[in-house]
């Protein structure tokens, strides 16, 4: 028995069962849940008027009234009718191909009346089929060129000229036509039966597969059996005999297969992505003596309408396929370039399966396993019969359009049943497990300039991060004038340790204006300066809670490079500023709080603060709502406590970020300490 392996893998599944050949109609059919008599008569008889008469005639009054699901009717094989003489007729055309009579060259038509002398031409996009009545049948290859100089309804003149490519002639031995002679450049080929012959300017190969052929050469003649080949070859005559090679037996998947029965390919996607090709691989047993395969794949029985396969030199073939049914062959080619029979044709279905879960394992052909599925989807499509669905043992769906499956939590068997093939399709739905919260982007505060009179660095942020960015801004230290500053600060940050260190620096350019309030004002100061230069430091050593809790310190130097009047700074501090650090991510919302002691030096009355600021972000898509408070505790040097007040947004648009915000001091003692107010303009790239 001629035996096949086909291994199925779409882009999420692989899972067929096979089932059994046709087998002449039954003396009683099932009706399938959805029937009525047309579509039952199709399914036995196939397509046509006579094929709905004979049921009803067997069936008086059944069809007047809806079918019941799994009602027994009648279905006797349909007598046919005595076979007829017929004109002979295009039967099949590919793409490009023409045809050549008295009236020129035109388009070949399906249908188109076969006329005497006819030239036929196919090009290397599909070929064409010449059918008389049901018992002659000739296939026309891709490239190739033939001339029907006569094919009749009846006699024996029958004759067919190859110039060039292939030619399969299928005759039956009570065929009108008698035996046909197919002239080549070596020879005349008189043929009936099933054969192949290849021929080119100099060659012409003959194959029989079935019946006999008398080959007639150079004045003598040879007769060729079936399973034997020849050479006919220009100005020397037909050659030696020969055997051509077995037919390919398919191979099956395990012991209990029938490698030669239907099955199905399953195609899965989501509801919403574009439908993936079914994949099939092609596997069957090698033959003795063959060096190259021929594998054809096609829409129709007849191997007219290819739509894959190719030459190989070994199994397997893999090849991608739409929805539809399809059907498969093979030949071997031996090491003298003989073609063997094919193989028996074996059918599959390629079907739609779609899916709202989310794939998250897939056996090998083990089964599915889907996350946040509601439903499942199945269509067929193109396939040209029902496809029946039957969930966990339920009743059969009717799924020939698209069907939705509600499938709940655990695991589900769904078989699936498609004419004479059948599948099932096993699913385990497991409940979605949130992920933890993640907040959408980085948790940063609002880190701005440092005003000319802030001993301390409020909006201090945790999170290390390579950056490069760009701040202007502007605003007033002093609560008597609306503006006594402008600046840009550029700066930078480099990241280490996986994001678990880094290091930064901040340096201002500053244009100053009323930086102090003298008596008299046309001595206020004004112009272009260098501000004080900052270095940075911090790290996370401590993450807890998946990453959603992080702990560390952080540390920054502030020192007297500026070259403004140091009338509001009362000297040239240097500030140093450590702290600790708390940050928490829940979900979109961030917050975070720093808390150190901060130390003005290098003045002739030093200070000591204690310094807090808390922050809070929230993500709306690409946008960060941050609000900002500053406050500071006087530790020595009669400093008062001081609070401040901020807030902004930032756009993420990864790798660059644009950030807009305001802040400004709380009361008098707040004005003093951080200014009246402060506005900034932020641009950053964190690669």
């Amino acid at each position: 028995m001629r035996r096949l392996l086909f291994v199925a893998v779409p882009s999420l599944l692989l899972s067929f069962v096979g089932l059994a050949h046709a087998a002449p109609p039954a003396a009683e059919t099932a009706v399938l849940p959805g029937e009525d008599c047309a579509k039952l008569a199709k399914r036995v008889y196939g397509d046509g008027d006579a094929a709905v008469l004979h049921l009803k005639k067997n069936n008086p009054g059944v069809c007047d009234a809806p079918l019941v699901a799994n009602a027994k009717l009648k279905t006797p094989p349909l007598a046919k009718k005595p076979a007829q003489n017929e004109t002979p007729r295009l039967s099949f055309v590919g793409p490009a191909v023409r045809t050549k009579t008295k009236g020129g060259w035109m388009e070949a038509l399906p249908g188109q009346p076969v006329d005497k002398r006819m030239r036929i031409e196919t090009s290397g996009q599909g070929g064409a089929e010449v059918t008389a009545g049901d018992k002659v049948k000739l296939q026309i290859p891709p490239n190739s060129k033939v001339v029907i100089k006569n094919l009749p309804k009846s006699g024996k003149a029958a004759e067919v000229q190859l110039e060039q490519g292939s030619l399969r002639a299928d005759m039956d031995d009570k065929a009108p036509t008698g035996p046909i002679t197919v002239k080549t450049p070596g020879g005349d080929v008189k043929l009936q039966g099933d054969a192949r012959i290849d021929a080119d300017n100099n060659r012409a190969a003959v194959q029989v597969y079935e019946g006999q052929v008398a080959v007639r050469s150079k004045g003598t003649t040879v007769n060729i059996k079936a399973g034997q080949g020849t050479v006919i070859l220009r100005g020397t005559g037909a050659q030696a005999l020969h055997d051509l090679p077995g037919a390919p037996a398919w191979q099956a998947r395990d012991a209990s297969e029938d490698g030669n029965r239907p099955f199905m390919v399953l195609a899965m996607a989501g509801l919403l992505e574009a439908q993936p090709l079914g994949e099939v691989v092609v596997d069957f047993a090698q033959v003795p003596g063959a060096v190259r395969y021929i594998v054809e794949v096609a829409r129709d029985p007849g191997f007219n309408d290819r739509r894959a396969g190719g030459e190989i030199a070994a199994p397997p073939l893999r090849v991608h396929l739409s929805p539809g049914k399809y059907y498969v062959r093979v030949s071997a080619v031996d090491g003298d370039k003989f073609i063997g029979p094919p193989s028996a044709p074996r059918s599959f279905y390629i079907i739609n399966v779609r899916t709202d879960g989310k794939l998250v394992a897939q056996g090998a052909p083990g089964p599915l396993t889907l996350t946040r599925s509601e439903r499942v989807a199945i269509q067929l499509s193109g396939a040209g019969q029902p496809l029946l669905a039957t969930l966990d043992s339920g009743e059969p769906l009717d799924c020939s359009n698209e069907q939705k499956l509600a499938l709940t939590d655990g695991q589900h068997k769904i078989h699936l049943q498609l004419g004479e093939a059948e599948s099932e399709l096993l699913v385990s739905v497991v409940p979605v497990t949130p992920p933890p919260p993640v907040l959408v982007g980085k948790l940063d505060g609002l880190t701005v300039p440092v005003p000319l009179a802030v001993l301390g660095l409020p909006g201090r942020t945790l999170q290390p991060r390579t950056q490069v960015y760009a701040l202007l801004g502007a605003g007033s230290t002093r609560p008597d004038a609306s503006f006594t500053v402008g600046r840009l600060d550029v700066g930078g940050e480099l990241a280490l340790l996986q994001q678990r260190l880094s290091f930064d620096i901040n340096v201002p350019l500053m244009y100053q204006s009323n930086l102090v309030a003298p008596a008299d004002p046309t001595l206020a100061s004004s112009g272009v300066a260098f501000g004080d230069v900052s270095l940075g430091a911090r790290g996370v050593p401590l993450q807890a809670l998946g990453g959603r809790l992080l702990l560390g310190p952080l540390l920054r130097l502030q020192l007297p490079t500026g070259s403004f009047p140091r009338e509001a700074t009362k000297g040239r501090p240097v500030v140093l500023d450590p702290a600790i650090g708390l940050a928490a991510i829940l979900g979109r919302f961030g917050l975070q709080t720093t808390q150190g002691v901060t130390a003005a030096l290098n003045l002739p009355q030093n200070q000591l603060r204690w310094a807090m600021s808390y922050m809070a972000e929230v993500q709306l898509w690409k946008l960060g709502l941050l609000a900002q408070l500053d406050a500071s505790l006087g530790l020595s040097g009669g400093t008062p406590a001081a609070a401040s007040v901020g807030g902004g947004v930032r756009l993420h648009l990864d790798p660059f970020g644009i950030l807009l915000g305001a802040r400004g001091g709380i009361g008098s003692a707040g004005v003093d300490v951080y200014g009246r107010y402060y506005a900034f303009l932020g641009f950053e790239w964190a690669p």
